[in-house]
């Protein structure tokens, strides 16, 4: 994050999605689903700071910017485990809402039997060319 003339927090939004999405799910299905298809709205929230939580001190009180906002997510459709049905709200079925919502997208695609795919290295290889 860069501090712009005009005092606004510059900022990149790195997004693991299917990690997010099945740790929320785990915890509320609504709160997966919002997650899911309600892209530009949290997005907006980074921004105004509603869903920033400092960690040491009082925080920021600028307006942040997004310069850039990548998701990264597996183009397979997964399976939900209690009944075999396909979860409509894997990455695949959401990806149109990140797009709308100004996401580069990165497809990821699984590279185990347990569906892991290449998100994370990708994620780290590409924090690490921004900066």
């Amino acid at each position: 994050m860069k501090a712009g003339s005009t005092g606004t927090v510059l900022s990149t939004v790195f997004v693991d999605y299917d990690n997010i999405y099945l740790s929320l799910k785990r915890k509320s299905e609504e709160a997966a689903r919002r997650f899911a298809k309600d892209a530009g709205l949290w997005l907006r929230a980074i921004e105004s700071g509603q869903l920033i939580t400092p960690t040491h001190g009082a925080g920021i009180g600028a307006q942040r910017r997004i310069v850039m906002s990548r998701c990264y997510g597996n183009p397979v459709p997964r399976r939900n485990a209690t009944d075999n049905s396909t979860d409509m709200n894997s990455f695949p079925f959401v990806r149109h809402h990140f797009l709308r919502a100004g996401f580069e997208v990165v497809d990821c695609p699984p590279l185990t039997a347990q569906l892991k795919n290449s998100a994370d290295i990708r994620m780290v290889m590409d924090v690490r060319d921004m900066l």
